[in-house]
């Protein structure tokens, strides 16, 4: 029964070095890999892949400051796929987008004496990809203050759906 217990606990061990190792390694890919254009991004963040299991990575964006509403604007970001994605693992995906936000509303219900009032809708496009085909939308909400960007996305040629986040480091 010792024998077991000490099997089983090498390979948690090593499990657990293995993780951390990947851990490190993605980091040092990521920091390495970086482009050199990706140097003017203001928003960092993360999105995942709802469809295909282990795809996700991490996203760096420019967006304009103040972010202008009810107006396009143009982003210039860069998708990392982390290095045990099952596509593109440890690569940067440039990508041109157009954003869009919508001023915030209000729903009342039928309570139009305190109304809520909603967050701004952010959306962005982007078109092209490796085959041209590829279309991706993007939905999301933000903070008052635009500090946090939350939404889903939805592409096209490949098929994909899933979530991000974006937070603004300077």
């Amino acid at each position: 029964m010792n024998k077991v217990i000490r099997i089983l606990a090498y390979l948690v061990l090593v499990v657990a070095v293995l993780g951390v190792g990947i851990r490190i390694v993605d980091s040092v890919r990521f920091s390495v890999a970086r482009p050199v254009d990706a140097k003017t991004c203001n928003y960092e963040g993360s999105w995942e892949s709802e469809s295909a299991p282990m795809v996700k990575g991490r996203i760096l964006a420019e967006l304009p400051l103040p972010l202008p509403e009810d107006e396009p604007f143009t982003v210039k970001a860069f998708v990392y796929y982390n290095v045990t994605s099952l596509y593109r693992a440890g690569s940067f995906v440039p990508l041109q987008m157009e954003g869009f936000v919508s001023a915030s509303g209000t729903v009342s219900g039928d309570n139009a004496d305190d109304p809520v009032n909603l967050p701004p809708r952010i959306t962005f496009k982007s078109k092209g990809g490796a085959g041209g085909d590829q279309t991706i939308d993007y939905v999301s909400t933000a903070d008052g203050q635009f500090t946090r960007i939350t939404g889903g996305y939805r592409s096209s040629s490949p098929y994909d759906i899933g979530t991000f986040t974006l937070k603004k480091m300077r």
